[in-house]
């Protein structure tokens, strides 16, 4: 989702222009991660928009396929977050992602499987010779 976000930014930026990705926890319980960028912005009525599949800018550079932002909302609101744009030609754009942020002392799962174990070269440490 952050490298989605980075990339749109980089990509309606020109040479010379800044990203900026920011986090914050602006009130308890709530993390906000921000991508600001100089680049060509859109119009505050297409703001919406933005997040639907295969919907793309009029102006950027490079390949793009509209699918992005639409997958970055999907994993924002399957986590039980909001994200947002805002915008104005030729004034950049701003992408907020509002987070429910992990109860202190909580632990966070983490699922590991042999495919994210294996080593250099694909071998397989659980399997001798593999």
């Amino acid at each position: 989702m952050i490298a989605a976000l980075v990339d749109n930014a980089m990509g309606h930026t020109p040479p010379g222009g800044e990203v900026t990705v920011s986090v914050d926890a602006p009130l308890p319980g709530l993390v906000s991660l921000s991508v600001r960028d100089t680049g060509v912005g859109f119009a505050p009525e297409e703001a919406a928009g933005l997040f639907e599949r295969f919907a793309r800018g009029s102006a950027g550079r490079g390949r793009r396929f509209g699918l992005g932002l639409a997958l970055a909302r999907e994993v924002v609101e399957s986590h039980g977050g909001r994200i947002t744009a805002d915008g104005r030609p030729g004034h950049g754009a701003l992408f907020t992602v509002e987070l429910p942020a992990a109860r202190t002392g909580e632990a966070v799962p983490r699922e590991r499987t042999i495919a994210s174990c294996l080593s250099v070269g694909g071998r397989r440490p659980d399997v001798p010779g593999g």
